[in-house]
């Protein structure tokens, strides 16, 4: 009865501590392969200059028909959208907050968007009004998505290499994850894997 009573309780231990380490991961975990993912940066910069008022009725005559979004994104963001749409002519931008470095405080995460079929060409993470980490297009694929750990440490970068795609720019048929963990003021990539599509 003692046996069955040990084996019992050391199973339970093994599930718990499984479920608590694995908890905070929401996107696959798998068969890793070496880290091919190497278009990152942790240099802390300034953030683009706040314009002056003649700057900025500049870059919204000169945006025409995005003037409105703009605004609904100064409104919605704050005066550091005015920063990027005056330092950067032809590009969208796309602004989440979400906690990567553990501080239980959100970073911004400010996205490029070029255009065209290439999408995201950029991501800066920002803190405390300081750029401290860039993410960028793995010079051999395409940008997907990034998505925090739901710990609030680090994130994932989804993205894609160009032979992913079998039909030009259309339709991939695998993603690379890449996992970045935050420590002693770094994102440092942990681990990579590739994943099927439907």
């Amino acid at each position: 009865m003692k046996k069955i009573f040990l084996i019992t309780t050391i199973c339970l231990l093994v599930g718990v501590t499984f479920f608590v380490l694995n908890k905070p991961f929401t996107y696959p975990i798998g068969n890793f392969e070496p880290i091919t993912f190497t278009t990152y940066d942790n240099e802390m910069r300034n953030l683009p200059p706040l314009p002056t008022l003649k700057e900025w009725s500049k870059v919204l005559i000169t945006k025409g028909a995005q003037a409105d979004q703009i605004q609904r994104d100064v409104t919605e963001h704050g005066e550091i959208m005015k920063r990027y749409y005056t330092k950067y002519e032809d590009i969208i931008f796309d602004l989440v907050e979400a906690d990567v470095t553990a501080d239980g405080t959100p970073e911004k995460i400010v996205s490029f968007d070029g255009g065209g079929t290439y999408g995201i060409i950029k991501r800066e993470i920002i803190q405390d009004g300081q750029i401290i980490a860039t993410i960028e297009p793995n010079s051999v694929g395409r940008s997907g998505s990034i998505q925090p750990h739901s710990d609030g440490n680090g994130f994932a970068v989804f993205w894609y290499t160009e032979d992913m795609f079998p039909s030009g720019f259309c339709c991939p048929t695998q993603q690379k994850i890449t996992i970045f963990k935050y420590g002693a003021n770094t994102f440092t990539p942990v681990s990579e894997e590739t994943v099927l599509l439907d």
